[in-house]
């Protein structure tokens, strides 16, 4: 964009991150743990975002019955739940929320300087440099999301950042 120019040196503390983004599946635990009907999960804003939605669940997801389903661009398909869950900024914070007061440990998304940390880790180049997107960048292979685990190297690592003594192997 011709707003970015210049450079930004940053220092970033260690931190720990998962592996994959967060799946459907993963997601639906908040969602029937009553995560969206549970205010302290959610910042100010994010609660007033959730009223004024009356979200529920996230908006792509459709429950038929005891059935979920996932609204695409030109139908609707059972809930693949190894997909990624696509939520708002907000919903992803109480998610974080959420999972921190399960587990007893410290889940939140990244800093923007951790997520140029994650993707120079990973060896992401910057998209004018890809001659090929990594996994599913840029829906490089697939028009929808696909399997969290479809690439074993794509960029999920940059998904959700936490600190503490590990990830939690049932989320």
């Amino acid at each position: 964009w011709d707003n970015e120019y210049g450079s930004h040196t940053e220092k970033v503390a260690d931190f720990r991150a998962g592996q994959m983004l967060v799946s459907n599946g993963e997601f639906l635990h908040f969602v029937k743990d009553g995560g969206y009907d549970t205010e302290s999960y959610w910042t100010e804003e994010g609660w007033n975002w959730r009223n004024f939605k009356q979200a529920r669940m996230p908006l792509f997801w459709r429950k038929n019955g005891g059935a979920y389903a996932l609204r695409l661009v030109a139908e609707e398909i059972s809930m693949p739940w190894n997909w990624p869950v696509e939520v708002n900024y907000l919903e992803a914070k109480a998610y974080c929320n959420w999972l921190s007061a399960k587990t007893g440990k410290t889940y939140r998304l990244p800093s923007e300087a951790e997520w140029y940390r994650l993707a120079a880790y990973c060896g992401i180049p910057d998209v004018e440099e890809r001659q090929k997107a990594p996994g599913n960048i840029n829906l490089e292979y697939y028009a929808s999301p696909c399997p969290v685990d479809k690439y074993k190297n794509g960029s999920s690592t940059m998904w959700l950042a936490m600190s503490g003594s590990g990830p939690n192997s049932d989320y």
